[in-house]
Order: structure tokens, then C-alpha cells, then sequence
């Protein structure tokens, strides 16, 4: 059993919203002591409670599913946005109650395990659709004018002057052959370079 924390201090909007935070601490207390039942007890509004259990529960839910997505897009560079079944939060957190004589009675339950469960086959489906987008765009791009591709002015006529048009012109070329070309520069070479790694034509040096 979890008991309210009895340091929320009630909210100068009303009561309604100091038993929204008791609630909240209690099913946040819950899930970081990887409890997975309990029963709420307390100094509670028993005739709201289990429809604000409901409510911090859905806030719990779409909090934790954006942290999914944020860890996902700094580890996988992951740019998707799908968005899980609205259902799905029913396998994350349960609120169910029971009406007894002394009062209804409020439960939750708590699946750990289900907000991966539930977000990693979106996020699994948007890479692969992102991988396969990117790659028919950069198969597509390498026939893309050299003034068109985000180079610098200067860059681009270097290039040009070299006698490479196309981004797939730069095809073969190694970091030292982009250093001989005339007025490249140090910072040229790395825009360029930087460029040809984006489009999976930048060669090792060996």
C-alpha cells in the first residue's frame, strides 16, 4: 500500500488540485519502486478519485512515451513522430475501483515493461521508414548541382572549377585530392568532406 506524500502542500487553486499531486507522487512513488499493485489510502476526495487517478494516469503515459521518443532521437538520430494508440495507456497504468460499504475503493496497476513494449515497434518501424527515405533521397541526390547541395559559395566554384559538377562527381575523391584543389582551404576541405560522408562517398584514407 502506498500512502499519500504528505509534503504537497494544497494548491491555491482548491483542493481538486492537491489531490491531482497526491495522486500523481503516488503512482510516480510507485512506479520508481517498481511497486506494481496497490491500493490508494488516504486523506483523499474518494468521489473524484478514480476519475483523477485516470487523468494523472494519461499524464504519466504521454510524459513518459515523449521521454521514449526524446532518448530515441539522441541515441538513433531518430526523427519520426508516430504516435502510440491512445487504448495502449490501458496497459501502461490501470485505475479500476470497487465499491465496498465504507467507500469505493481505488486501485492501480502498473505494467513497467509495457511503455517499451508499446513504443519501440513505432519507433523501430519509423527508422526503417526513415532509412529508406534517406537512402532513396541521397541515391536520387547524387545527379544534384554542386551550387544546390548547401555548400558554401566559395566551395562550390572551387569544385566547379575542378571540373566536378554533380555531387557524384566527388565520387572517388580522397580528402587529399580536395586539398590540392586551388583556393579549397582548410575549411573548404571539411565542408566538402562533410558533405560526401552526409552521401556515403567519402573514402577512408588509408
Amino acid at each position: 500500500m502506498i500512502k499519500p506524500v504528505e509534503t504537497i502542500p494544497l494548491n491555491a487553486a482548491g483542493k481538486r488540485q492537491s489531490y491531482r499531486g497526491m495522486i500523481r507522487a503516488d503512482i510516480e512513488q510507485a512506479i520508481a519502486e517498481g511497486i506494481t499493485k496497490f491500493e490508494f489510502e488516504g486523506d483523499y476526495n474518494w468521489k473524484y478519485l478514480a476519475g483523477y487517478a485516470r487523468e494523472e494516469a494519461d499524464t504519466i503515459w504521454r510524459s513518459t512515451w515523449y521521454k521514449i521518443m526524446r532518448e530515441a532521437r539522441k541515441k538513433y538520430g531518430y526523427k519520426g513522430g508516430r504516435v502510440p494508440s491512445y487504448s495502449d495507456k490501458g496497459q501502461y497504468i490501470k485505475i479500476h475501483s470497487v465499491k465496498m460499504e465504507d467507500r469505493v475503493h481505488v486501485y492501480c496497476e502498473i505494467d513497467p515493461e509495457a511503455p517499451m513494449r508499446i513504443c519501440q515497434p513505432l519507433i523501430d518501424a519509423d527508422l526503417e521508414d526513415q532509412k529508406a527515405m534517406q537512402e532513396g533521397i541521397e541515391a536520387k541526390d547524387l545527379t544534384m548541382d554542386i551550387y544546390n547541395c548547401g555548400l558554401s559559395a566559395r566551395a562550390a566554384v572551387v569544385l566547379r572549377r575542378s571540373g566536378i559538377d554533380k555531387v557524384g562527381d566527388l565520387k572517388g575523391k580522397k580528402k587529399t585530392d580536395l586539398v590540392k584543389m586551388r583556393n579549397m582551404g582548410r575549411k573548404g576541405t571539411e565542408e566538402v568532406w562533410a558533405l560526401m560522408q552526409r552521401f556515403g562517398i567519402a573514402e577512408v584514407e588509408e
